[in-house]
């Protein structure tokens, strides 16, 4: 039976985790499939099987588990477009350099498509082959695959691939899918039958980790809800309804209220219909409509913009436009501004759903913290009377006056009844909401903090009261009162509430302040004139060329920055003719891609987007957390919100609102913010069975103070030291446990630390997708790397130039004559040979004849100068003469078989010398002029200049260092013995499913796996290993597979973010063991473990100090991690920690350290009265001193 291979695209994947796997265990289940490769992103899957299963059982076992499926290219499958062997015009090509399907897979098929003749092609990245049908011959499809910078060649022993019997229809649009919640993020759920959307909703009043379990636990499950998350600090909720019910959000808000909470909705379900599913949804609010006829009209304009307008509606009732554009629609919300505006109405944006409203969270905060502080101030205003009253007025004349009896009660005086007066107010007035919130949590089971408190402050007052009742009712009895103790209770425990919101308001600063950078107008430049259009396209045209040539050259060698740009400082960019231009001011949300800004120095960037007139210094540390300006000119990328320095510039913008960088980054570190740490769970299970054990405790300490009592087992000095009858000596007891015992604080131990952590990582440039990456990333014991783009730079560059007689031909002249004969090259290779003599500012000679040898190299002939003739004749002669001491010289660059093909042969030496070279994974290439062997070239993707410290560095920590790579063997060793990773850590030629396989076996070793990659091919590796880490996502911050994602593209950061993840579970740690020591200490203390030897007992107004004192300190520890100063790794792998006195020494210091010629060193005696080195931790040479002293005269 023939195996057959078939190519589905599958809808609906929203990772590779959990979604590639429930496809490919799908598949892998239909009767006839022998194998199975789910590949994410893009989603597709590539099915080898037998006849026995057809198409249609493949799509129906994709959709039978809530995907969709169709066939690549589209078609019905009973339709015939099956996947079967043929023959005919069909050439299969294996395809070499391709790092993704998404864009060099697509690439391969538009250039394959391009050729004349072709009718259909396939390209599978994962088989690293291109299926090609039509007339067009083998070597025309090498020709336009190697035209685009990969290598192909003809693939004769070829599985059996895809091949359309009829022609396909046009591909139908995807079929719209319910929003899934990954399965990375845990919360608390049930099953749903229909379709499911998300709200987000704020809650305030939550108190500690008690509040959100019963929350959670009383919410999710009633009517339409079926999933729910909350998180403590954020106070915000996201709930999953099942929209089949009908539920409404007021309706989950009346859940949450009746619990005893505040509750709002600040973002609704998307419209269930799925029309605007995969779309941008705009909200306008319309004043001026009177009539149905004004809706109609407005309804009608907006529709005519286009047919990327997919719905438009509008409510006359409410002023509301509600418009539906298609996904990556061109027209945005300042085109529908300008629409309703032209109609003669009043328009405005009401939603910007990219980015929350910092004023909004800091209201909420200062909003908890006003509260805290009336009921602080109202509390203090009765309770210092009180104490006054209790502490001040037992003696004196201020006693006898306070003694007064009143009337003819000889035991009930003024100071009991003012007490009574002053501290009821407190009681139920201050103290009402602790008791509105214990009564909401007791009606559903709850028992929280809340509870303890009102038990504590409600039994002294009770008691105190009944007192009084007695001695009213019998004179003869005199009243042992404590109502100082219920006042001071509820004072001290609103002072710690007020410090407490006042500490967590301040966790989240990070987020707020990553908020408020995003600026709040743009200027807007739009063309009037013929002229001005085509000067800015000519603007737009020359950016993308600039750009293109910068990345050119960055292929090359030379002292480049890593963007492109060689030497220091600065390129002049070209700039812009303002004249024809009209500029307007406008508000931020109304920048739509495609849109020519104009940023001011010192303004922040409207977008990201590209530069297409001016050069300045830009300040990306808010994004990368490098804190050196970085130079940029005509072509080069900015990011959104970013600072521009010195020179105003012209941005096209290319990513706005939710697409910029800035709020993928805030949206991230949200997301991070809701979800909880595994070790979380500790704490909520400790939650639930924390107060019924402390009032058990308090039970029992009453019950067996009271009995000794009673029992005369106690001395009577004990009683009679206190003034105390038994019953009242034991309640005390009790009162203190109850109130000193604090669960907030366990509560707390791990939110607050997860929410300062990712903050800080943020600003950092390290984006943690939350608690669970937190704690995994700690126990990692084994880094894998995958090499190409990672490790290395990606692109080939020229490592070495060997003239074979550098007398009669210098290494220059090599170099110039290969450019020369390279200059009209597209294969890789001789584009890096052409960068590397352009960067050397060599004069590289005029070519008059080319000729690609597909395969084999290159063969030209360019006219040299009389210096390079007489070069060119030692070294073997020259092929003709020309005027003014121009000479011809024919040139061959290529391979030993072209050298063959021309009749031409190495020497033993040169063949040696070659060998080596390749043997040292370089791609090696012979340099003949005339009719001698004068050179040789090599290129290779060498390592970043960080690779070799940052894998020293991670050897030193002890952890296990793997090369995972898809190049051949002998690259991979090399690359491998370049940085130190040991040969037996190398695996080579492999395919994205292999180095999941790998991780995987490394998982079952025993190691916590660390895969680091791009984020995109190595997707499969990432998804397996227990934290992926992307490098360099740059605006692709949010990858799906990566539990980690590094903004810049260094991999020393890699070590920042294992480190941070230490620093902040070790803090995580500290705050359970101090929440629990505390408890474990002083509830004892409180029952009066202590008492028999020091006859002194924890007061219970000074007990509810210490426990509202107790959550504060969590919150505090937390807040420390804000001083975090990442490692600094020299060039030998050393690991060097700053110890500055604040973040600006410390941003000093890595400003100096950015300088040329200063290095990073820990400080020593011999250095301490070097005033420079004292301050900053930091060694200068003395060549660099001048560039410090100028440095810091600019600061």
């Amino acid at each position: 039976m023939a195996n057959m291979r078939t190519s589905l695209v599958i809808e609906g994947m929203m990772c590779m985790k959990s979604c590639g796997t429930t496809v490919q265990n799908a598949l892998k289940g239909v009767p006839g499939v022998i194998d199975v490769q789910v590949i994410y992103p893009p989603g597709n899957a590539i099915v080898t099987h037998t006849s026995a299963a057809s198409a249609t059982d493949l799509i129906d076992a994709v959709e039978i588990v809530g995907f969709g499926a169709e066939l690549e290219g589209g078609g019905s499958p009973d339709g015939g477009v099956e996947l079967m062997e043929t023959g005919g015009d069909y050439v299969v090509l294996d395809v070499e350099g391709m790092m993704c399907q998404k864009s060099c897979g697509t690439t391969v098929h538009n250039v394959l498509m391009s050729v004349d003749g072709v009718t259909k092609t396939v390209v599978s990245f994962p088989h690293k082959s291109a299926h090609v049908w039509g007339s067009a011959s083998v070597a025309e499809l090498i020709d336009a695959v190697e035209m685009v910078g990969f290598d192909a060649a003809h693939h004769t022993a070829t599985p059996l691939p895809p091949v359309p019997s009829v022609d396909p229809p046009p591909k139908p649009k995807p079929k719209p899918k319910p929003k899934v919640q990954p399965a990375a993020q845990k919360s608390t759920t049930t099953t749903s039958t229909g379709p499911t959307g998300v709200a987000t909703l704020s809650i305030s009043g939550m108190s500690c980790a008690s509040c959100v379990r019963n929350i959670e636990k009383n919410v999710v499950g009633q009517k339409g809800v079926v999933g729910m998350r909350v998180a403590l600090l954020a106070e915000k909720a996201e709930v999953t309804l099942d929209m089949s019910t009908g539920v409404t959000e007021e309706e989950v808000v009346g859940m949450i209220t009746e619990l005893g909470y505040g509750a709002k909705v600040l973002q609704r379900v998307a419209d269930s219909s799925g029309s605007n599913k995969g779309g941008q949804v705009v909200n306008l609010e319309v004043l001026g409509m009177s009539c149905a006829s004004c809706v109609g009209k407005v309804e009608k304009g907006l529709r005519k913009l286009g047919p990327e307008v997919t719905s438009a509606s509008v409510n006359l009732t409410t002023s509301r436009a509600k418009i539906v554009l298609e996904e990556g629609s061109t027209i945005g919300a300042r085109d529908l501004v300008e629409c309703v505006k032209s109609m003669n109405y009043e328009v405005t944006v009401v939603n910007d759903d990219s980015m929350p409203d910092p004023d909004s969270i800091e209201k909420a905060s200062m909003h908890e913290v006003d509260k805290w502080r009336r009921l602080l101030t109202l509390s203090l205003l009765f309770t210092v009377p009180v104490v006054l009253i209790h502490w001040f007025g037992m003696g004196g004349h201020a006693g006898h006056f306070f003694d007064t009896p009143l009337g003819c009660h000889k035991t009930l005086n003024l100071r009991e009844v003012l007490m009574v007066v002053l501290v009821t107010p407190v009681q139920f007035w201050v103290g009402g909401h602790f008791y509105r919130t214990a009564y909401m949590g007791a009606r559903h089971g709850n028992l929280g903090m809340d509870a303890l408190i009102v038990l504590g402050t409600t039994a002294a007052y009770a008691y105190s009261m009944a007192a009084l009742f007695i001695a009213c009712a019998d004179p003869r009895h005199e009243p042992h009162v404590f109502f100082e103790t219920s006042a001071m209770l509820i004072t001290f425990v609103s002072l710690g509430k007020l410090l407490e919101s006042v500490a967590k308001g301040k966790t989240s600063s990070a987020l707020t302040m990553l908020m408020r950078l995003q600026p709040q107008t743009a200027l807007l430049l739009k063309p009037t004139t013929s002229n001005a259009y085509a000067a800015a396209a000519a603007a737009i045209e020359g950016a993308t060329d600039a750009a293109a040539k910068r990345d050119a050259v960055s292929d090359g060698v030379g002292a480049s920055d890593g963007r492109g740009r060689t030497g220091s400082g600065v390129a002049a960019g070209p700039i812009l003719d303002l004249n024809g231009f009209e500029e307007s001011e406008i508000a931020i949300g109304l920048v739509q891609v495609g849109d020519l800004v104009r940023v001011l120095p010192g303004a922040r960037m409207p977008a990201d987007g590209d530069i297409v007139s001016g050069s300045s210094y830009v300040d990306e540390s808010m994004i990368t957390g490098e804190p050196l300006p970085v130079p940029k000119s005509t072509g080069d990328a900015v990011f959104g919100s970013t600072i521009n320095q010195n020179g105003a510039i012209v941005v096209r913008a290319k990513a706005v609102g939710s697409d910029s960088a800035l709020s993928q980054i805030v949206k991230l570190v949200e997301e991070a913010q809701m979800t909880k740490a595994p070790i979380q769970d500790f704490a909520d299970r400790i939650a639930g069975i924390f107060t019924p054990v402390v009032i058990t405790l308090a039970s029992l300490t009453f019950i067996m103070w009271f009995g000794l009592a009673e029992a005369s087992m106690l001395p009577k000095e004990w009683l009679q030291a206190e003034s105390s009858t038994p019953f009242l000596f034991s309640l005390l007891f009790a009162i203190s446990v109850v109130v000193v015992a604090c669960p907030c604080a366990l509560g707390l131990a791990t939110p607050t630390a997860v929410m300062v952590g990712t903050g800080v990582g943020a600003t950092n440039g390290i984006l943690i997708k939350g608690g669970t990456a937190l704690e995994t990333a700690h126990q990692v014991t084994c880094v894998c790397f995958d090499k190409t783009g990672t490790l290395t730079t990606g692109k080939p560059t020229l490592t070495d130039v060997v003239p074979l007689d550098s007398q009669s031909m210098p290494i220059d002249s090599v170099l110039a004559f290969a450019a020369a004969a390279e200059a009209n090259s597209e294969h890789p290779v001789g584009r890096a040979v052409v960068s590397a003599a352009r960067s050397r500012g060599l004069s590289i000679p005029h070519v008059t004849a080319f000729n690609a040898e597909t395969g084999l190299g290159v063969e030209a002939t360019c006219v040299g100068t009389a210096a390079g003739a007489a070069a060119g004749a030692s070294a073997g002669g020259s092929a003709g003469g020309g005027a003014g001491g121009q000479v011809e010289h024919r040139l061959l660059v290529g391979s030993k078989k072209l050298l063959l093909k021309h009749g031409l042969a190495l020497d033993a030496t040169t063949d040696k010398m070659m060998a080596r070279l390749e043997g040292e994974g370089k791609t090696t290439v012979i340099v003949v002029v005339g009719s001698a062997v004068v050179g040789l070239l090599a290129v290779a993707d060498t390592p970043k200049p960080e690779s070799s410290a940052t894998v020293t560095a991670l050897r030193s920590m002890g952890l296990e260092v793997w090369l995972i790579t898809g190049d051949n063997v002998s690259t991979a060793k090399a690359v491998a013995l370049e940085l130190g990773i040991e040969p037996g850590n190398v695996m080579a030629s492999v395919l994205p499913g292999q180095k999941a396989k790998k991780v995987s076996e490394l998982q079952m070793r025993g190691h916590k796996v660390a895969m680091v990659g791009d984020g995109i091919n190595d997707s499969p590796a990432l998804a397996q290993a227990d934290v992926g880490i992307a490098v360099g996502a740059g605006t692709q911050i949010a990858v799906e597979a990566a539990s980690i994602v590094l903004v810049r593209n260094d991999l020393s950061h890699v070590i920042t973010a294992l480190d941070l993840s230490k620093v902040v579970f070790a803090r995580i740690k500290a705050n359970f063991v101090w929440a629990i020591g505390y408890n474990l200490v002083l509830i004892p203390i409180a029952a009066g473990a202590l008492f028999p030897m020091s006859h002194m007992r924890l007061q219970p107004a000074y007990a509810g100090l210490a426990m509202a004192f107790s959550s504060v300190s969590v919150v505090l520890s937390s807040l420390s991690l804000k001083l975090y100063a990442r490692p600094v790794i020299e060039e030998d792998g050393t690991i060097v920690r700053e110890t500055l006195c604040c973040s600006w020494c410390s941003s000093i210091a890595a400003k100096v350290r950015g300088l040329s010629g200063v290095r990073y060193a820990p400080l020593s005696k011999d250095d301490e009265g070097s005033a420079y080195s004292s301050k900053y931790g930091v060694k200068i040479r003395g060549e660099s001193k001048d560039l410090v002293d100028g440095l810091l005269e600019d600061l």
